[in-house]
Protein backbone atom coordinates (compact mmCIF):
# COMPACT_ATOMS: atom_id res chain seq x y z
CA UNK A 1 0.00 0.00 0.00
CA UNK A 2 1.46 3.05 -1.05
CA UNK A 3 1.07 6.19 1.23
CA UNK A 4 2.45 9.74 2.29
CA UNK A 5 4.66 10.22 4.43
CA UNK A 6 6.85 13.06 5.84
CA UNK A 7 9.97 11.73 7.61
CA UNK A 8 12.72 13.96 9.91
CA UNK A 9 15.24 12.27 11.52
CA UNK A 10 18.35 13.70 12.74
CA UNK A 11 20.62 11.49 10.85
CA UNK A 12 18.17 11.83 7.68
CA UNK A 13 18.31 15.11 4.78
CA UNK A 14 14.72 16.57 4.27
CA UNK A 15 13.60 17.42 1.65
CA UNK A 16 12.46 21.19 0.67
CA UNK A 17 8.80 21.05 1.84
CA UNK A 18 8.36 24.60 0.61
CA UNK A 19 9.66 23.23 -3.24
CA UNK A 20 6.92 23.60 -5.50
CA UNK A 21 8.08 20.07 -6.34
CA UNK A 22 7.57 17.62 -3.81
CA UNK A 23 6.47 13.94 -3.23
CA UNK A 24 6.80 10.95 -0.40
CA UNK A 25 5.38 7.73 -0.90
CA UNK A 26 5.97 4.48 0.90
CA UNK A 27 5.88 0.86 0.52
CA UNK A 28 6.55 -2.53 1.92
CA UNK A 29 8.44 -4.92 0.92
CA UNK A 30 8.61 -8.96 2.08
CA UNK A 31 12.27 -8.91 2.39
CA UNK A 32 15.05 -7.97 5.28
CA UNK A 33 16.22 -4.37 5.08
CA UNK A 34 19.75 -5.45 4.38
CA UNK A 35 18.20 -6.98 0.99
CA UNK A 36 16.56 -3.59 -0.23
CA UNK A 37 19.77 -1.70 1.16
CA UNK A 38 21.86 -3.68 -1.31
CA UNK A 39 19.18 -3.00 -3.91
CA UNK A 40 19.44 0.41 -3.38
CA UNK A 41 22.94 1.17 -2.63
CA UNK A 42 24.70 -1.19 -5.52
CA UNK A 43 24.25 2.39 -7.78
CA UNK A 44 26.32 0.54 -10.61
CA UNK A 45 23.76 -1.90 -10.92
CA UNK A 46 20.50 0.32 -10.79
CA UNK A 47 20.03 -0.75 -14.75
CA UNK A 48 19.39 -4.32 -14.25
CA UNK A 49 16.02 -3.57 -11.81
CA UNK A 50 15.28 0.11 -12.35
CA UNK A 51 14.21 -0.15 -15.73
CA UNK A 52 14.05 4.41 -15.71
CA UNK A 53 18.05 4.53 -15.73
CA UNK A 54 19.98 3.04 -18.83
CA UNK A 55 23.72 3.75 -16.97
CA UNK A 56 25.07 4.73 -13.17
CA UNK A 57 28.25 4.65 -11.73
CA UNK A 58 28.78 5.54 -8.35
CA UNK A 59 32.94 7.33 -8.65
CA UNK A 60 34.37 6.33 -5.46
CA UNK A 61 32.94 4.23 -2.13
CA UNK A 62 29.65 4.40 -0.63
CA UNK A 63 29.76 7.15 1.92
CA UNK A 64 28.52 11.60 2.15
CA UNK A 65 30.53 13.54 -0.98
CA UNK A 66 30.84 10.31 -2.88
CA UNK A 67 29.61 11.43 -6.40
CA UNK A 68 27.13 9.04 -9.37
CA UNK A 69 26.50 9.82 -12.35
CA UNK A 70 23.50 8.14 -13.94
CA UNK A 71 20.83 8.46 -17.16
CA UNK A 72 17.40 8.44 -16.05
CA UNK A 73 14.56 8.67 -18.86
CA UNK A 74 16.73 10.38 -20.96
CA UNK A 75 18.98 12.92 -18.83
CA UNK A 76 22.21 12.67 -17.63
CA UNK A 77 22.35 13.43 -13.54
CA UNK A 78 25.15 14.06 -11.66
CA UNK A 79 24.42 13.47 -7.85
CA UNK A 80 26.37 14.18 -4.70
CA UNK A 81 25.37 11.37 -2.02
CA UNK A 82 24.68 13.43 1.61
CA UNK A 83 23.88 10.90 3.84
CA UNK A 84 24.66 6.98 3.79
CA UNK A 85 23.35 5.04 7.26
CA UNK A 86 23.38 1.37 6.65
CA UNK A 87 20.73 -0.44 6.62
CA UNK A 88 18.39 2.41 7.51
CA UNK A 89 18.96 5.94 4.89
CA UNK A 90 20.72 6.95 1.69
CA UNK A 91 19.65 10.37 0.13
CA UNK A 92 21.64 12.52 -2.50
CA UNK A 93 21.23 15.84 -3.79
CA UNK A 94 21.25 16.95 -7.85
CA UNK A 95 21.02 18.97 -10.12
CA UNK A 96 19.91 18.86 -14.39
CA UNK A 97 18.29 21.35 -15.93
CA UNK A 98 19.12 23.69 -13.33
CA UNK A 99 16.88 22.04 -11.19
CA UNK A 100 17.98 20.48 -7.51
CA UNK A 101 16.47 17.86 -6.63
CA UNK A 102 17.16 16.33 -3.23
CA UNK A 103 16.15 12.36 -2.55
CA UNK A 104 15.80 10.76 0.47
CA UNK A 105 15.31 6.89 1.05
CA UNK A 106 14.58 5.50 4.50
CA UNK A 107 14.10 1.42 5.57
CA UNK A 108 12.48 0.49 8.62
CA UNK A 109 11.91 -2.97 9.43
CA UNK A 110 8.70 -3.82 10.18
CA UNK A 111 6.16 -6.89 10.30
CA UNK A 112 8.77 -9.51 9.09
CA UNK A 113 10.04 -7.43 5.94
CA UNK A 114 10.99 -3.61 5.42
CA UNK A 115 8.87 -0.66 4.58
CA UNK A 116 10.48 1.61 2.45
CA UNK A 117 10.04 5.70 2.67
CA UNK A 118 11.08 7.37 -0.12
CA UNK A 119 10.72 11.62 -0.67
CA UNK A 120 12.18 14.02 -3.26
CA UNK A 121 11.57 17.84 -3.96
CA UNK A 122 12.92 19.68 -6.90
CA UNK A 123 13.91 23.11 -6.94
CA UNK A 124 14.22 26.05 -9.58
CA UNK A 125 12.96 28.04 -12.22
CA UNK A 126 11.54 25.37 -14.48
CA UNK A 127 10.05 23.89 -11.86
CA UNK A 128 8.33 26.63 -10.70
CA UNK A 129 6.67 27.34 -14.32
CA UNK A 130 5.77 23.61 -14.97
CA UNK A 131 5.28 22.81 -11.53
CA UNK A 132 1.77 20.32 -12.06
CA UNK A 133 3.60 18.36 -15.04
CA UNK A 134 6.91 18.40 -12.78
CA UNK A 135 4.75 17.03 -9.71
CA UNK A 136 2.85 14.27 -12.09
CA UNK A 137 5.82 12.69 -13.30
CA UNK A 138 7.85 12.92 -10.14
CA UNK A 139 4.87 11.66 -8.42
CA UNK A 140 4.42 8.49 -11.39
CA UNK A 141 8.35 7.78 -11.59
CA UNK A 142 8.29 7.36 -7.90
CA UNK A 143 5.64 4.62 -7.46
CA UNK A 144 6.99 2.71 -10.55
CA UNK A 145 10.20 2.89 -8.31
CA UNK A 146 8.83 1.91 -5.27
CA UNK A 147 7.34 -1.24 -7.62
CA UNK A 148 10.51 -2.43 -9.28
CA UNK A 149 12.41 -2.30 -6.02
CA UNK A 150 9.78 -4.25 -4.73
CA UNK A 151 9.48 -6.99 -7.68
CA UNK A 152 13.49 -6.64 -7.00
CA UNK A 153 13.60 -7.61 -3.59
CA UNK A 154 11.05 -10.26 -3.31
CA UNK A 155 12.35 -12.10 -5.96
CA UNK A 156 13.59 -15.84 -5.14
Amino acid sequence: MMSVSSLENANFLSIDHAAAVRCSKSIHIQAKPEKVWSLLTNINEWPTWLTTVKNAQLNGTLKPKTTFDWNSSGLKIHSTLEVVTPYSDISWTGVVLGIHAIHTWRLEQADGGTTVYVSESMTGFLTRIFSRFFNKTLEKGMIDSLHLLKAAAEQL
